[in-house]
């Protein structure tokens, strides 16, 4: 048995506006509801029956900065909005970005909220040493040590540093 559902209902159900595209929209008005579920879970889109790219790009200020969907959730490269302030050395300004105090204490919070496996003792001793000259710390060393879950940081070909949406608009 078929369910109808209004454009509302279908963005309610699957999630974020963004991960759909107008046409679905314009095409979603009888769906099952475990047409929903193949969509959300396994990024299978129920109207073409295809499955969809994990890796989407957006163009700001001419510049493609890629998404990346992991478990349901949008990560953004910081890597290419680094891009846009100095193309040759994108990992320095992330890592000068991740040495200030205030935003140690940003990721911190918003791993706290989100991370119940989050190591608060080590984000502790690096918010303590956030600041100071010799201070350094890369995204793959806050990973490691926090068991951070909001950034995500990919070697090869399609790699880079991502970051959640919300910790990426704080970035931007």
């Amino acid at each position: 048995m078929k369910y109808a559902y209004t454009e509302w209902q279908f963005i309610e159900r699957v999630g974020d506006i963004r991960d759909i595209k107008i046409t679905e929209l314009e095409n979603s008005n009888i769906l099952t509801p475990l047409d929903f579920e193949r969509f959300k879970v396994n990024g299978f889109d129920p109207l073409t029956n295809k499955h969809m790219a994990k890796n989407k790009t957006i163009t700001v200020k001419s510049f493609e900065i890629v998404l990346y969907s992991q478990n349901n959730k949008d990560f953004i490269s910081l890597t290419d909005m680094a891009r846009y302030r100095d193309a040759a050395r994108t990992n320095y300004i992330i890592q000068n970005w991740l040495r200030t105090r205030n935003d140690i204490e940003f990721c911190g919070l918003w791993e706290q909220i989100n991370n119940p496996a989050f190591k608060r003792i080590e984000f502790d001793a690096f918010k303590n040493q956030a600041g100071a000259n010799s201070f350094a710390l890369t995204p793959q060393k806050w990973i490691e040590t926090t068991n951070a879950v909001g950034v995500i940081s990919k070697s090869g070909r399609y790699g880079g540093t991502f970051a959640h949406r919300d910790i990426a608009f704080e970035f931007a």
